[in-house]
């Protein structure tokens, strides 16, 4: 269960602008559907409630779980449905992602810059990369070649650019000075 908060709590630490961040109280829904967001809308019940901390709750106030990892780990785990590629990209984030990392070194007197020392220090390799390279899958790929193709208007001589380049510009040109 979540909360109290929000008129019950209002100095709750999930409160941000006299409303709670993870959304609590959800409404009662007949179905369950999904935001524009992707993100899920339950199906919720009115009427169902329980005590919790000497105080009455409502089905409102419900997080998600999983009874299989409930019982499995012992431990609360909230689970929700992900149906965005926001989800995709911040998992991806998330993995792989370094630690923050700092450099700093005191002397006294002048200052000595090794860039060598700098390189190798400050050279951070993530426990997804370290198994990826232990497995000795490929760090990258090559694929197909890029060709360079010549860029010219039919029946007209192929255009070339100096820069600053301007496609307005560039167009007058082509149509004043066609092919012989």
């Amino acid at each position: 269960m979540h909360g109290p908060c929000g008129i019950d709590n209002p100095g709750a630490s999930c409160m941000k602008a006299g409303q709670c961040k993870k959304m609590f109280p959800r409404e009662f829904r007949t179905e369950t559907t999904m935001n524009v967001s992707g993100y899920p809308l339950y199906h919720r019940r009115p009427g169902d409630t329980a005590f919790v901390r000497g105080r009455e709750m409502a089905n409102r106030f419900v997080v998600p779980y999983n009874p299989y990892l409930l019982l499995k780990y012992n431990a609360h785990i909230s689970v929700e449905v992900c149906t965005s590629l926001r989800a995709v990209e911040y998992i991806y984030k998330y993995i792989y992602k370094g630690s923050d990392c700092a450099n700093m070194v005191l002397t006294a007197g002048q200052v000595q810059y090794n860039e060598i020392a700098n390189y190798i220090d400050a050279r951070y390799v993530s426990a997804p990369e370290a198994m990826w390279r232990l497995l000795g899958s490929h760090v990258h790929d090559r694929s197909q070649a890029a060709i360079r193709l010549p860029v010219h208007l039919r029946n007209q001589k192929r255009v070339t650019k100096r820069r600053p380049w301007k496609l307005r510009d560039q167009d007058k040109r082509c149509s004043s000075h066609g092919s012989s």
